[in-house]
């Protein structure tokens, strides 16, 4: 992660903890252990109060937390409401920022309707997907990490596990590509100073399911 857990950005430990939150659910999803379910909801909590890709990373979640609640249904007790309590924070914050001086960022700018644009413009669409391919392949490791990946999955067996880990981290980085094609900004610009910090949560994701999955 380098100097992403120093300068500023929030990115570094966004990957921290989103690593920390998804292996941990994934863990509760397979073997029912309660108190997994609620290490990673405080783990996602705090993802949530980092940056807005908190929520982009909450929706990849969402992926092996529904398999866990279909497994373990029988399992649930009231009780288990309690753990919305690390949601309170962000929850807070959602309904007092509409009051606030600050900026909007990303949210507010019509991603959705852009990149929907964007989708069925096809020379535009052609150049994002090329510029965002080329600055992944030349700023970070996420190209090489996906295909060692899907190379060491196949290789060792696709178990539950890695299918979690994997669908997850595709889901994020499906996000994080229907974000940069409704991008409001000045586009090449925008992936180039941020796609090596914005990527690092996927990416770590990955590699450590590597180191998992060897023998």
């Amino acid at each position: 992660l380098g100097d992403q857990l120093w300068n500023g950005y929030q990115d570094g430990w966004l990957a921290l903890y989103g690593c920390v939150g998804l292996f941990a659910l994934v863990h509760w999803s397979l073997t029912g252990e309660r108190q997994y379910l609620v290490f990673a909801s405080v783990s996602l909590a705090m993802c949530l109060c980092l940056k807005n890709e908190g929520q982009l990373l909450l929706v990849a979640a969402l992926i092996p937390f529904l398999f866990g609640a279909r497994q373990h249904w029988k399992q649930w007790r009231t009780r288990d409401l309690l753990i919305g309590l690390s949601f309170m924070p962000f929850i807070l914050w959602a309904l007092r920022k509409p009051y606030l001086p600050v900026g909007e960022g990303l949210e507010g700018s019509g991603l959705i309707s852009r990149a929907l644009i964007t989708l069925f413009d096809w020379p535009e669409l052609m150049h994002r997907l090329s510029v965002l391919v080329h600055d992944a392949a030349t700023d970070t490791f996420l190209l090489e990490t996906v295909a060692a990946f899907t190379i060491i999955a196949l290789c060792t067996g696709l178990t539950k596990h890695t299918a979690l880990i994997g669908i997850s981290a595709l889901v994020y980085i499906a996000g994080l590509t229907a974000v940069y094609l409704g991008s409001p900004y000045d586009f090449d610009f925008h992936v180039t100073t941020s796609i090596d910090r914005v990527s690092l949560f996927p990416t770590l994701l990955l590699l450590i399911a590597i180191i998992d999955m060897m023998p």
